[in-house]
């Protein structure tokens, strides 16, 4: 009876009267797509074992998605390396559970723009560019899921606040959990191996968040993190450093405690500004502090790393003329408020201006996420188009530099005057640039949407690059 109550109280907490909410079944050889167009607020969708080849988007507040294990075989979303995108949520408190996804061309399990939301025991591989990314998104937590196979962050937790990502195992991508221009992060319990740089925390110019902070990393492995870096040169994503455990760079307010970073090849732990980490096709932003500070570094085990240095790292340590990369390396000469527990246990380069951390040893939090769920929204159709901007097209859009689709200012010029045609556009986006896969069609967003979109966009002033 208690179990009963307790049910019906959450219901009604996320705004869902109990008697409403219903269970659709999917079997082998049915749409799932067609049954999210189905469902109502606080419905769960059951997706029995078997292979489904088709993108599904949930616009609906309140669904869960939740594949049926039989006997060890969960239900496979496969887009035979022909679809873009697997799942795409744009509905608050969302759930998606128990599935395998896996070949398509963008992203695995996408995030936009939503608060509310729980990402926990998937099997997400080979899907492009992310394999589960929410982005612009609120209060959420992504656990206990295997992730592998992708030329950006197996995780990306881009420009989101008071988010936990705790106990996956990603591998196998350039980076294996990044937490990019957020707050409020919480990375814990996590097994990072064989990417280029397992764990990021970066700072990006020209993106709609300004500012970063208190992102706790705790208790991880991150082993051997000495992939080739596969993703375009030219991007962002190609800039990433190899042999890396834990990269941060421009990010302020980073706790590093608990962890074992081993074998990495080229530092266990690097600091790094904007500029340097950046260079090439992208302008610093003017309205970022593009230096690392306050940085606490603590009670980690640090073993076997800066055997090999490659790279940024290899290139520091020869101008410096060390013969090895160290535990920690600070690349930031500008970087200030940084502590570290020991200068002596570890082999720390650039560090000298730090001071030693004092105060507990340990972070006490145990979730960043909030205690209650943020409430729905409602939006006008200005607040559409720049939260739809902001959620699904930041991701592949920067205001001055290719990220994977062109600029800001190549877009305006292209379609001055034309909202309609780039609404259009948006559908079935071409390739600009032959250095860059394709962009992921937008055709699941209503006309109203990408219409709104397309206004936002084209109304955006472009600001200016920061000197150097």
């Amino acid at each position: 009876m208690v179990k009963k109550y307790c049910l019906v109280a959450v219901l009604f907490a996320l705004g869902v009267p109990p008697a409403l909410a219903a269970v659709h079944t999917v079997n082998a050889g049915q749409s799932i797509l067609a049954a999210v167009k189905a469902s109502s607020p606080g419905d769960t969708i059951r997706v029995m074992p078997g292979v489904y080849s088709e993108t599904v988007y949930i616009d609906r507040d309140n669904i869960t998605l939740q594949g049926v294990v039989v006997s060890g075989v969960r239900p496979v979303l496969d887009g035979h390396n022909k679809l873009k995108d697997g799942v795409l949520v744009a509905g608050d408190g969302v759930t998606v559970e128990n599935l395998q996804i896996q070949n398509y061309t963008a992203n695995g399990l996408n995030l936009q723009g939503v608060n509310n939301f729980m990402v926990r025991y998937n099997i997400v591989r080979d899907t492009g560019i992310y394999a589960i990314n929410p982005e612009l998104s609120r209060n959420g937590t992504v656990a206990y899921n295997r992730i592998s196979g992708v030329w950006d962050a197996a995780i990306y937790c881009g420009e989101c606040i008071d988010v936990d990502i705790l106990y996956n195992e990603a591998f196998g991508s350039v980076m294996g959990i990044e937490s990019q221009t957020a707050e409020n992060v919480l990375i814990e319990g996590n097994y990072v191996h064989g990417n280029a740089t397992g764990i990021a925390a970066f700072l990006i110019p020209g993106v709609t968040r300004k500012a970063s902070g208190n992102t706790v990393i705790r208790n991880n492995f991150v082993v051997d993190n000495n992939l080739a870096n596969f993703a375009p040169r030219d991007s962002m994503p190609g800039m990433v450093p190899e042999g890396i455990g834990i990269a941060i760079a421009g990010y302020d307010g980073v706790v590093l405690e608990g962890n074992q970073i081993s074998g990495n090849n080229s530092a266990a732990i690097l600091l790094v500004d904007q500029a340097t980490a950046f260079s090439g096709n992208f302008a610093l932003d003017p309205e970022q502090d593009p230096t690392v500070n306050d940085t606490r570094i603590h009670a980690n085990v640090l073993f076997g790393n800066g055997e090999k240095p490659v790279g940024l790292v290899a290139a520091f340590l020869a101008e410096a003329g060390l013969p090895r990369g160290p535990d920690v390396l600070d690349a930031d000469p500008r970087s200030g408020g940084n502590c570290i527990y020991s200068k002596t246990e570890l082999l720390v380069v650039g560090a000298d201006h730090w001071a030693l951390c004092t105060g507990p040893l340990r972070s006490t939090v145990t979730s960043m996420r909030l205690a209650q769920p943020i409430a729905p929204r409602t939006w006008s159709d200005e607040e559409l188009g720049r939260n739809t901007w902001v959620a699904v097209c930041s991701a592949c859009h920067n205001e001055n530099g290719y990220l994977i689709g062109p600029p800001v200012s190549k877009i305006q010029q292209d379609f001055a005057g034309a909202p309609e045609a780039l609404a259009a556009w948006i559908v079935a986006p071409t390739r600009m640039n032959p250095d860059f896969p394709e962009m992921p069609p937008q055709d699941y967003l209503p006309e109203k949407t990408r219409l709104a979109v397309a206004r936002h966009v084209l109304g955006l002033t472009p600001k200016k690059a920061a000197a150097d």
